[in-house]
């Protein structure tokens, strides 16, 4: 009867331990309405960029069954504390991820970029994060990823882990083929979720 007690007890800590680590994101698609962010010479907009790879990564989580929220999931404009304080509750492991594309006056820097925040509440969960998709972008680029600590709005001012990628740059034409094709995007979204889930 002991060893069925203690087994009890043991089964009850595993569940409460998943439960524990069930994972909700929080996916931010950069700018949006009346702010398109950086447009490329072609005319394509930051913003649908950013959109599009917010939703692939929406998808990707879903099909892991990942709880995920959009920040935007249409043309529309959303400040930077409203994005920040999107929550998707306190009872769960939750990470808030958002994309934006870089951009190059000289039109020959290429290459992903992930930022975190080191006066984030929880700058280390965010760094740690950050260092996982940085590994994740150097496998789908042949250019190094950068890792970088800035105090963006959208980062320190968040109460959960944070986040922004920056899968290429919109003003090389290289990386601009690379960030619209669907491919890619569901490419780095299912790398993201593995990231997150490790």
């Amino acid at each position: 009867m002991k060893r069925i007690f203690i087994a009890l007890i043991s089964f009850a800590t595993l569940c409460s331990f998943n439960e524990d680590k069930q994972v909700k994101l929080i996916i931010d698609a950069g700018h949006g309405g009346s702010d398109a962010g950086a447009i490329s010479a072609a005319g394509d907009k930051e913003s649908d960029l950013s959109l599009q790879f917010a939703t692939a990564l929406y998808t990707q989580a879903k099909l892991k069954n990942i709880e995920a929220v959009l920040t935007r999931s249409s043309d529309e404009y959303r400040t930077l504390t409203e994005r920040a304080n999107t929550q998707a509750g306190a009872d769960a492991k939750t990470f808030f991820v958002s994309f934006h594309m870089n951009t190059e006056t000289s039109h020959q820097k290429r290459g992903g970029e992930v930022i975190y925040s080191g006066t984030n509440v929880n700058n280390v969960a965010s760094k740690a994060l950050a260092e996982k998709i940085t590994a994740a972008l150097n496998r789908l680029n042949n250019v190094p990823t950068v890792l970088t600590d800035k105090n963006l709005v959208v980062l320190k001012d968040n109460a959960v882990p944070a986040i922004v990628v920056s899968p290429g740059y919109i003003s090389n034409e290289q990386d601009l083929r690379k960030l619209k094709d669907p491919g890619i995007q569901k490419e780095l979204a299912m790398l993201i979720v593995k990231a997150i889930q490790e």
